[in-house]
């Protein structure tokens, strides 16, 4: 509606949205490849993509929240009017929206079959939800390692001034306070996996 959609094509979804109808318009929808701007690494986006096909008669949207959760909307199946087409991406963790490069070309027939594949979809929810966790314990312990191995620094050099040399015994020492906070945080890593 914010880029100048028709209310009218989308007027039998009201009820649904209120909670008033069960109508079955939302699917899980995992397609084979994902919808990123890059190959580097994991990232995660919130997407949203909106197409309305004369030809086919539908408008359907795609929802993505934390590139994990992720639905096929069918917004009508009876749209009379012109093509289009709008998506939007936002990088969760950088919190800025980035180019998108999602395209997502649907009939009639293949929504059909996203609705019928369902228990196919939950399982590839499921991967994705272990991808997310994942992604979270490898970034939750990359900024603990970096914490330790500053903390260890802070607390063994914090009473050297500035160009004394360090001797061997500071050394030992910042191996001995590094290794003591990594077996800690090891040691509850496993406790907890």
């Amino acid at each position: 509606m914010q880029n100048g959609g028709n209310r009218e094509n989308i007027s039998h979804l009201l009820p649904y949205i209120l909670g008033d109808s069960q109508e079955n318009c939302v699917f899980y929808y995992y397609p084979d490849r994902t919808f990123t701007t890059t190959n580097d690494s994991f990232k995660i986006l919130h997407q949203l993509f909106i197409k309305g096909s004369s030809t086919e008669k539908i408008i359907y949207g795609y929802v993505e929240l934390f590139s994990t959760f992720k639905f096929l909307v069918l917004l009508s199946n009876d749209y009379i009017g012109n093509d289009f087409c709008k998506e939007y991406s936002f990088d969760v963790m950088e919190r800025d929206k980035i180019e998108s490069n999602i395209n997502i070309d649907l009939c009639k027939n293949s929504i059909s079959e996203i609705k019928e594949s369902q228990q196919k979809n939950i399982n590839k929810f499921k991967n994705a939800l272990d991808e997310l966790r994942f992604f979270i314990d490898q970034k939750q312990s990359e900024e603990h390692i970096s914490n330790i191995v500053q903390t260890s620094i802070e607390n063994v050099f914090k009473g050297i001034e500035e160009g004394s040399t360090i001797n061997e015994d500071d050394y030992i020492r910042l191996i001995d306070n590094f290794l003591e906070k990594f077996a800690h945080f090891l040691n509850f890593k496993n406790r907890n996996f």
